[in-house]
């Protein structure tokens, strides 16, 4: 709904949107398995605020909250979460000319989660804030080239409760245990995406990113074994540098037609990436593993990654939207060895591999003009040639679904 203010010129575009959505999660890991109930709202508040026929502001506030086992990264690897709570404000500014668009920002979130029972939403270890800023520069092409988009981009990321002696911390690594603050880093960031449209219903998209992300008080241990006897390996004055390189190249075929009175809009399409991490950081097994073992893992934390997949997506007259996708993706770390299941390193150890499965759906069914049943879930499958789970969980899976109500405000 667009409206204007007496004596102020622009035009106000207001949008507002709340779901709660219940349902059940079943996880199972190297412990066993976990079955609860589980909970998801979410929430968009937002503005479009037309200044000029060239010139627009968007203010934006989004957020989450999801009561559920799941499995996400911190540190070297896959930490259980059981709650999150995030929050987004962005503020974007729009300047067009001709075919150019200019479209800095600015953005602050907030997570909150838990990795276990003793924990609540404001005391998690892994608690976070993240502000950042900058700017798209956006072509609008002709005939089949549709859009060239660069982004230039800085985050920093402050995780303010962190504490390493804190009995509930998860990593692995002494590297990671020097101080409160050396999870902390800076992200400075590139990417250049490409939309190319052959024919009216096919588009074809491909881009390339790459991160420089520097940890500021988190320094490097030394990649020297630890002989038998000697003292434990010793952190250098050198400073963790991490670089991370992505692709993404994907096709999708778009269909339209009617069922009976009503018209239908369907596309399917296939994706593919890679994800590779270079990072000068070494991993120290000081007797984590066994007790009274000493060990240096170089090149410890860097990986290449490869995925895939299909997705569909369905629109049917009236505000009916169905969405599947499944997404296959392989991560090979460089030089992280295999664990036995009691901790021991084997002889000639293969370096660490995942190979993760996630398959994911979701449906909208409007009800009013305002209400409408939202239902979700799916299924996550990892899978690896470590046994060593103690710390870093790479192999685990879970199901979960969700429905509910959603209200456009």
């Amino acid at each position: 709904m667009a409206m204007a203010l007496p004596g102020f010129a622009a035009d106000f575009t207001p949008v507002a949107r709340v779901d709660a959505l219940g349902g059940q999660v079943f996880f199972n890991d190297y412990l066993g398995r976990l079955n609860s109930k589980s909970e998801r709202g979410d929430w968009l508040l937002g503005d479009g605020i037309k200044l000029s026929s060239a010139e627009s502001v968007i203010p934006t506030l989004n957020g989450q909250y999801t009561n559920m086992a799941e499995v996400l990264p911190f540190g070297g690897g896959g930490t259980l979460v059981t709650q999150t709570l995030d929050n987004t404000a962005m503020l974007r500014w729009v300047q067009r000319a001709g075919a150019w668009a200019v479209k800095p920002f600015a953005s602050f979130k907030n997570e909150m989660l838990t990795i276990s029972d003793s924990e609540s939403l404001d005391t998690g270890l892994f608690d976070s804030d993240q502000g950042g800023a900058g700017v798209e520069l956006e072509w609008k092409g002709r005939r089949h080239v549709k859009s060239v988009r660069q982004d230039l981009s800085w985050d920093r990321t402050a995780f303010y409760h962190y504490n390493p002696s804190s009995p509930v911390n998860p990593l692995f690594g002494q590297e990671l245990f020097q101080n409160v603050d050396a999870l902390n880093f800076d992200s400075y960031s590139y990417e250049l995406s490409v939309d190319e449209a052959p024919n009216a219903p096919t588009l074809l998209s491909a881009s390339l990113g790459m991160s420089y992300l520097y940890y500021p008080d988190q320094q490097v241990f030394s990649d020297s074994p630890v002989p038998t006897g000697e003292l434990p390996s010793q952190p250098t004055s050198q400073k963790r540098v991490d670089y991370m390189d992505t692709a993404t190249v994907g096709a999708t075929r778009r269909w339209s037609g009617s069922w009976g009175s009503r018209p239908w809009a369907g596309s399917a399409g296939l994706t593919a990436g890679y994800v590779g991490l270079s990072s000068n950081q070494n991993n120290f097994d000081d007797g984590q593993s066994q007790s009274n073992l000493l060990r240096v893992n170089p090149n410890y934390y860097s990986y290449d990654e490869f995925s895939a997949g299909p997705l569909l997506n369905v629109t049917l007259g009236g505000g009916w939207l169905a969405n599947l996708s499944y997404n296959y993706a392989f991560r090979a770390y460089r030089s992280r060895p295999v664990q036995n299941a009691d901790g021991a390193y084997p002889m000639n150890a293969a370096e660490i591999n995942t190979r993760t499965q996630t398959l994911s759906y979701s449906l909208t069914c409007p009800l009013t003009k305002r209400w409408s049943f939202q239902a979700s879930g799916g299924y996550v499958d990892a899978a690896s040639n470590t046994q060593f789970d103690k710390f870093y969980l790479y192999s685990y899976g879970y199901l979960y679904y969700f429905a509910g109500f959603g209200v456009a405000l």
